[in-house]
């Protein structure tokens, strides 16, 4: 309900992003920068992102890059990883090893190795439009799952 949604807003909040490199339009110009979401408003789709140097771009959440969750990330990585080229893989693997340190710096360096190029863009990361709607499907599931236990 309204409190899961509240709690996953506050989740994000702090998050890294890659802004999309391919943007047609961005007021900001920061296509293809990593910045961090400072304030989330998923029922109207605006997301505020802050870069460092007191710089902030307002996005909707089709325009922001999120790594994919990892344990996804690794099994694309054993399961599709030979359809990329071999320095395309070994990038991938790399942003992988820094997503699972999960530190903020190491979170921006995998972003940062994944905008090598467009297929270890594509190949790691998702848009945040997408995570969202994966994880409202997974609170779905899950809400039904207590609701047939019972």
């Amino acid at each position: 309900g309204i409190l899961n949604q509240l709690i996953f807003m506050e989740k994000l909040t702090g998050d890294m992003v890659l802004v999309n490199p391919n943007l047609s339009v961005d007021p900001a110009n920061r296509q293809g920068d990593i910045g961090m979401i400072t304030h989330s408003d998923v029922k109207n789709d605006e997301f505020q992102v802050g870069f460092g140097n007191q710089s902030i771009g307002h996005y909707s959440s089709d325009a922001l890059l999120v790594m994919k969750p990892a344990p996804e990330l690794h099994r694309d990585i054993l399961v599709k990883g030979k359809d990329l080229g071999k320095e395309d893989l070994k990038t991938v693997w790399r942003a992988h090893l820094f997503q699972e340190m999960g530190s903020m710096t190491d979170l921006t360096s995998a972003l940062d190795l994944l905008r090598t190029n467009n297929v270890t863009l594509k190949f790691g990361t998702m848009s945040l439009q997408d995570k969202l709607a994966i994880s409202v499907k997974q609170e779905q599931d899950m809400g039904r799952e207590t609701s047939i236990g019972r």
